[in-house]
């Protein structure tokens, strides 16, 4: 209880110190956040930093706080994405390398995850960063090429170990195994059922 009192008085704080936040200071600071937010998923590789649990470098250990760094990362890559989205609106619409750009950012960050490894967190960033330019106005036809010339780099990284494969599996078919496996996924439909 203590402990989670502690940490809903540091939500708290948080949440008061972004709230006074300008847009307009966000947004000329994306760059450094975005370079801050790399900083921490590099700092999960540092020994006596970094802790892994379960077979995966994701935490960092700050006393008695430990916290992943991709929940930080997911919201400076879209604090970046709509500050670069807003700033190159032309190229984006126009240009095949303005498609490019933010989707290259993205798949660097992405691959810092895969080394963790954590593939539902890169998959999760490269699907928000893809929707972002979407929304952006890119043109379908650059979306269209990018996604064909990247299915087979990301249907080997899904398919490169069984546990992914597994959880691909009980994704389509939870019912399979509904008290492991696929627990998660039945336990959320049943919710969404009642």
């Amino acid at each position: 209880l203590y402990r989670h009192v502690a940490f809903l008085a540091i939500g708290l704080v948080a949440s008061l110190v972004m709230a006074r936040i300008e847009l307009s200071w966000l947004e000329r600071n994306a760059l450094p956040l975005l370079l801050c937010g790399a900083v921490l998923l590099l700092l999960v590789f540092v020994p006596f930093i970094g802790v892994r649990v379960n077979g995966a470098r994701r935490w960092i250990r700050l006393g008695f706080i430990g916290f992943q760094s991709v929940e930080a990362v997911k919201i400076l890559l879209v604090v970046y994405m709509a500050s670069y989205l807003v700033r190159h609106r032309d190229n984006l619409q126009g240009k095949l390398l303005g498609v490019i750009k933010p989707l290259g950012i993205a798949a660097i960050f992405a691959g810092l995850l895969l080394v963790q490894p954590d593939f539902g967190s890169a998959t999760l960033l490269m699907a928000v960063t893809l929707g972002m330019v979407w929304l952006g106005g890119a043109r379908l036809r650059n979306l269209a090429l990018l996604g064909a010339l990247a299915l087979p780099v990301l249907a080997g990284a899904a398919l490169s170990q069984d546990y992914r494969v597994k959880r691909l599996t009980s994704f389509l078919d939870p019912w399979a195994d509904p008290f492991k496996d696929g627990f998660q996924l039945t336990q959320a439909l049943i919710a969404i059922g009642r």
